[in-house]
């Protein structure tokens, strides 16, 4: 399915392979729903859940993806908008990933997935695009753009196992972007091609 989503709060659930609206409904707390100001995030796992969070109203709300129906305002402000979703394979765990404006910083808070009380603040972090967790649900993978690795973490105390160190790997004429895909307990890293010496 597709969903779409209007300024004026009202949210579309598309049938992608007959292009026909099968359900519509009013979102709640849509208020800071602005063009281009506004970012959704929905849980490709479970398919459960997905969150909403805008620049000028910066909380991050909650909303079923089967009845579209609002859950829970996470009481997190993010400064930016980009708000990353993460649940675990068995459904239990919820990560978001959040900006902190005072810290100037991004954050990691875990969550309960089923009643989405928080667990705990697992600190400043470097979330890139496809952090993935194992099939098991035992280990989460983490590319560390900063210092070009991919950290993995057990996801009980959510302490550090070991990591791939990527400076290792990548040749010195491209630029490195980090996890791209995954399944089979393998994980596939892309690099970009520099083309011009000023690059």
């Amino acid at each position: 399915y597709a969903y779409l989503i209007g300024t004026d709060g009202q949210i579309k659930k598309i049938d992608a392979d007959t292009d026909s609206v099968i359900f519509t409904a009013q979102l709640n707390k849509t208020s800071y729903i602005q063009s281009g100001e506004t970012s959704i995030t929905a849980d490709k796992v479970n398919n459960n859940l997905f969150v909403v969070s805008g620049r000028l109203t910066p909380s991050i709300y909650v909303y079923d993806l089967k009845t579209l129906a609002f859950k829970k305002d996470l009481g997190l402000k993010s400064g930016n908008p980009d708000v990353g979703l993460l649940v675990s394979p068995d459904g239990k765990q919820l990560f978001i990933r959040w900006f902190d404006s005072k810290e100037n910083g991004w954050f990691f808070d875990l969550f309960d997935a089923k009643n989405l009380t928080e667990i705990r603040n697992l600190g400043e972090f470097t979330w890139e695009s496809m952090t993935t967790f194992a099939s098991d649900g035992s280990r989460v993978f983490v590319y560390d753009n900063a210092n070009k690795k991919i950290k993995i973490y057990e996801t009980i105390n959510f302490s550090m196992l070991d990591f791939i160190d990527l400076n290792t790997v990548w040749r010195k004429d491209v630029f490195a972007q980090g996890i791209l895909d995954w399944g089979n307990e393998k994980i596939v890293i892309a690099e970009d091609v520099k083309v011009r010496a000023s690059d």
